[in-house]
């Protein structure tokens, strides 16, 4: 597979004004038509948009240079880029090119995922099912395997940063954390509501076993409709609060499920289960056995004095 490359333009442009109109005339020149905003923040937007040459609907990620923060531009930015130019996994977000307006702006163009975020998937049904949880989450566990087996870490793993796409495939995406793993980090960033203990409670951490609790962090908002812990409780009394996590629930589930659950969830990194693990649990080998059984509904939700909508997380940022 070819490496994506960076084309870069030149302009001359100063105004707020003039830029977005010169980036539009250069997107059309590359054959981008760009159409709705999917998601926007402080200094970047992500669009929809026709490749009218190529005949297909992609994603555009326009991030504007000139409010991005340094460190964006300096260490996680590079690190996003070249990671997405390495990469090649059905599972992880496939980056088709990027394009440097000048100093103004980067477009770092992406495949499309048509239904969007898992955080509104899981918003839309209240909670799913256990064979729905496990379909998704095999997808999850087959792309974070690919990553890992490389010695990349994610580091912001959460229901918005894994996309779906017309079939329902999940893509991991929002690489902007990636970094290789060569022994401790020492860099807290993430969303609070899904780092892991140690990252909560800034020590040095291996970044495979962190993503692993964040990925149990997921598959317990999937499950449950819910995190399982509030934000503000985290801020407040820290990383003790994950010693009580809460797996009573009025829906059924397995017995394996929960076991699968609470391993992903252990306080002691050292404790967890590796990705590779995973695809060998007794949840994941019984559940593909039996497959082809009828297959539970996905739910119409709790009552509602128990309805917990999943909220969209503050954006992280490096600490």
């Amino acid at each position: 597979m070819s490496k994506p490359s960076t084309k870069i333009f030149y302009s001359s442009s100063s105004s707020s004004q003039d830029r977005s109109s010169k980036l539009e005339s250069l997107l059309r020149d590359e054959g981008y038509l760009p159409g709705n905003t999917l998601g926007s923040g402080a200094y970047a937007k992500v669009k929809e948009a026709c490749h009218t040459k190529e005949k297909t609907m992609v994603a555009l990620k326009i991030i504007d240079l000139i409010k991005a923060p340094e460190n964006l531009m300096n260490k996680f930015l590079p690190r996003e880029l070249d990671a997405l130019r390495h990469i090649d996994h059905p599972n992880v977000i496939r980056m088709i090119s990027s394009l440097q307006f000048s100093t103004q702006h980067l477009v770092i163009v992406t495949e499309l995922a048509e239904n969007g975020d898992l955080l509104d998937y899981i918003n839309k049904h209240r909670r799913l099912s256990e064979d729905r949880s496990l379909d998704i989450f095999i997808d999850f566990i087959n792309g974070m395997k690919y990553l890992h087996g490389r010695d990349i870490v994610h580091r912001d793993l959460k229901c918005e940063n894994l996309l779906l796409d017309k079939n329902n495939k999940l893509m991991i995406a929002d690489l902007g954390f990636v970094t290789r793993e060569m022994g401790r980090l020492s860099t807290y960033c993430g969303s609070i509501a899904y780092v892991s203990p140690e990252v909560l409670r800034k020590q040095p951490y291996y970044g495979k076993p962190a993503d692993v609790w964040s990925m149990g962090v997921i598959l317990y908002a999937m499950l449950y409709g819910k995190l399982p812990f509030k934000e503000s409780d985290l801020v407040s009394k820290g990383a003790k609060v994950m010693t009580g996590i809460d797996y009573t629930t009025r829906h059924l589930l397995s017995e394996y499920t929960i076991l699968f659950l609470r391993q992903l969830l252990v306080y002691d990194p050292d404790g967890r289960l590796t990705v590779n693990q995973m695809l060998s649990h007794q949840w994941i080998v019984l559940k593909k056995v039996n497959q082809t059984s009828i297959s539970s509904s996905e739910s119409n939700g709790p009552n509602s004095e128990e309805s917990l909508y999943l909220s969209r997380n503050r954006k992280p940022g490096s600490q």
